[in-house]
């Protein structure tokens, strides 16, 4: 019965995962592609490597505390080359060929941030110099406000791939 149990758990653990894996390749390969333009933060950090903490140009400190069922989603207006910006929060309305939505978190109150995820971005030590002149993350983002930060981009939107 034991090794019944550990077998079901285990095939169940990898099921979900492999799911998991699957969802993000495919929001990887038919997302919409989206421009978030990035602030300057601190490129680095001495526990976890070389790393770009990320804080974006849409996020904004809120006075009053939007609709918390799945977390605040946000209506991103995009200019023809794909880079957003905030436009309004998703209430439902159906959206124009020039906006996506988004799914966003909240920091706690007082002065709670509408924050984008993720707020960090690993690389290969020693790509510091590449990574420096970053100014667009890029993400993919699917019907539903799904997105997956794939990568950095630099002032002519270009994405940085150090040699």
């Amino acid at each position: 019965m034991r090794k019944f149990l550990f077998l079901f758990f285990s095939v169940l653990v990898f099921g979900v995962l492999n799911y998991s894996i699957y969802q993000k390749e495919t929001l990887k390969t038919n997302g919409k592609t989206v421009l978030l333009e990035l602030r300057t933060v601190d490129p680095r950090s001495l526990i976890q490597g070389d790393y770009m903490r990320l804080a974006y140009d849409l996020e904004i400190t809120l006075d009053h505390t939007p609709r918390k069922d799945r977390g605040p989603r946000v209506v991103v207006s995009l200019t023809p080359e794909n880079i957003g910006s905030f436009a309004r929060f998703y209430k439902g309305e159906a959206l124009a060929p020039n906006e996506v939505m988004v799914h966003c978190h909240l920091s706690p109150p007082p002065g709670s941030l509408l924050r984008i995820l993720p707020s960090s971005f690993l690389f290969q030590e020693g790509h510091q110099k590449a990574y420096a002149q970053a100014k667009y993350g890029i993400f993919k983002v699917d019907a539903h406000g799904t997105h997956l930060l794939v990568g950095l981009a630099n002032e002519k939107r270009q994405e940085i791939k150090p040699s």
